[in-house]
């Protein structure tokens, strides 16, 4: 038998980002074929809710509009069986995209949450979450959620309700995708009970 588990526990390292790019590995993916500037990433002091605190900034100027996902990601490797509870939370900020809701396809958003995990029936699964703040285009917006432009924006996902449940969170990545993006987040955590 195993001994009590902690009533709740967080499996997110450095989430709320005070120990700045520590546990967390870069991503950045250009459009193949159109060479462009890359996406930054830079950890900067944010009030958040009243409080000091740091948050990483994603920003990019396109020279030629071309796709690029810049951001952070964080390996996992937990099982999840044993929580009745699983939520990913935190605070998105977006100030700026150039696409319109979700991008031509509904999946460029300037700030987007992945979760890389194996569910109840063994098979590999991505979760995806984007946030955008307007979409006069009318473009896709199937996983993406419009929030205030310029606001800090907390948001709360039961991952365990999801209809393939994760037994086994692999991974989680926080990113700005499209062509001109400015967008934050902090406070990020997996939180199991």
């Amino acid at each position: 038998p195993r001994d009590p588990l902690p009533i709740a526990e967080n499996l997110v390292k450095n989430g709320e980002l005070s120990q700045g790019l520590d546990h967390w590995a870069p991503i950045d993916i250009q459009e193949r074929g159109r060479m462009d500037v890359l996406g930054r990433r830079t950890v900067e002091s944010e009030l958040i809710a009243g409080l000091r605190t740091s948050a990483i900034h994603f920003f990019r100027d396109s020279q030629k509009d071309s796709h690029n996902e810049t951001g952070l990601s964080q390996e996992i490797n937990r099982d999840v069986t044993p929580y009745r509870v699983v939520n990913l939370t935190g605070w998105v900020k977006v100030n700026f995209a150039s696409l319109s809701g979700g991008g031509y396809l509904g999946s460029e958003y300037p700030m987007m949450i992945r979760v890389h995990f194996t569910d109840d029936k063994g098979s590999r699964q991505v979760w995806s979450k984007g946030f955008y703040y307007a979409n006069p285009e009318n473009r896709p917006t199937d996983i993406g959620e419009q929030i205030p432009r310029g606001e800090w924006y907390p948001f709360l996902m039961r991952l365990n309700d999801l209809p393939d449940r994760p037994t086994y969170i692999r991974a989680i990545e926080f990113l700005a995708s499209g062509h001109d993006f400015d967008s934050l987040a902090s406070y990020i955590q997996i939180v199991t009970e």
